[in-house]
């Protein structure tokens, strides 16, 4: 007996049904999704894995043999994905935010915004300097808002951007706070969030100090805080989690029953792992930011061991338009 039932190939669904898939679809399940088809690639145009939103963190780093991909670690994976991302080659991560990367490349003094899923890229004016050892960086809003303000702190500078300038400002820190630095291996930049508010952006370092850079009066100044540990939340707009990588591990080591290291970083290399800012997120209060700070992972340090670069990343996508610029 012969069926009457008929069965439509997924390429000939509406448009309309295409895009609400696309919407709920994790941001890989999405990259896939727009690799289908030109039809599924242009239902999905405003598909942004924002579901994905109030989850932890991926992490991305770079591979440890092709210096033109990077891997991506999630916690619903025992194994990272592989993604081909020629455009960090030897480059830097500064800061992270909504799936933005701010990027660095040391000695060209290349500075550039960058959303690795969509390979949307935003350049800024080079950097005064062609070496960034030690810093808290943060930026104020998406690179495609006409409020973007991108800040970074080294251990004698603060360096100012805002959304249409062509170059960086630049202002001394202390002297009560450089004269401290060089760092040892054991002390680092921990993170930079803003203040909406205020109009500041705030730094913090593992040796409990915090400095300030407030946008309207154009001043760094120390922010007094006398317990960093119990007061840090207390004292500050936003909260940050301490040892972020050690936690989430650990819970992925349990999850899969391994203690092999994620990275696979060869003997004589560490990573170091740049921190992000969420929106709502986990115990943050509402309006209120998450950080996650910088850290290193194989955390033993020293000018004899090589360094590879990650960074924490929302998974999150961004059409790219050819218009944006700084």
């Amino acid at each position: 007996m012969k069926s009457n039932y008929r069965f439509r190939s997924w390429a000939d669904l509406p448009t309309n049904i295409l895009s609400s898939i696309a919407d709920r679809l994790e941001i890989i399940e999405l990259l896939s999704f727009r690799g289908t088809c030109k039809d599924f690639r242009r239902a999905s145009c405003y598909a942004s894995a924002r579901i994905e939103s109030c989850r932890i963190p991926l992490i991305l780093a770079h591979h440890p043999y092709d210096i033109r991909k990077c891997f991506i670690y999630t916690q619903q994976r025992s194994n990272p994905y592989i993604i081909d991302l020629p455009e960090l080659k030897a480059c830097m991560f500064l800061a992270s935010y909504q799936g933005w990367l701010l990027v660095f490349k040391p000695k060209q003094r290349s500075i550039f915004f960058f959303a690795p899923f969509s390979r949307a890229k935003i350049l800024l004016p080079d950097f005064p300097i062609n070496q960034i050892q030690h810093h808290a960086t943060a930026f104020s809003a998406l690179p495609t808002s006409a409020h973007c303000i991108v800040s970074i702190r080294t251990p004698h500078e603060v360096f100012v951007i805002s959304k249409g300038q062509t170059t960086w400002a630049r202002h001394e820190v202390p002297n009560d706070i450089s004269c401290l630095w060089p760092a040892t291996t054991t002390t680092t930049m921990t993170c930079a969030g803003f203040d909406r508010k205020t109009q500041t952006f705030y730094y913090l370092d593992n040796w409990k100090c915090v400095l300030k850079f407030s946008i309207k009066d154009c001043k760094v100044a120390n922010h007094p805080v006398n317990d960093i540990v119990k007061d840090i939340h207390d004292a500050l707009p936003f909260r940050y989690i301490k040892d972020a990588f050690a936690q989430v591990w650990r819970q992925q080591m349990r999850k899969y029953d391994t203690i092999d290291d994620p990275f696979h970083l060869k003997q004589g290399e560490y990573l170091n792992l740049c921190g992000c800012t969420l929106d709502n997120f986990g115990p943050a209060k509402p309006h209120q930011q998450l950080l996650f700070p910088n850290g290193f992972v194989n955390a033993r340090r020293d000018k004899h061991r090589h360094k590879r670069w990650g960074v924490w990343i929302q998974p999150r996508f961004f059409q790219h338009q050819p218009h944006h610029k700084w």
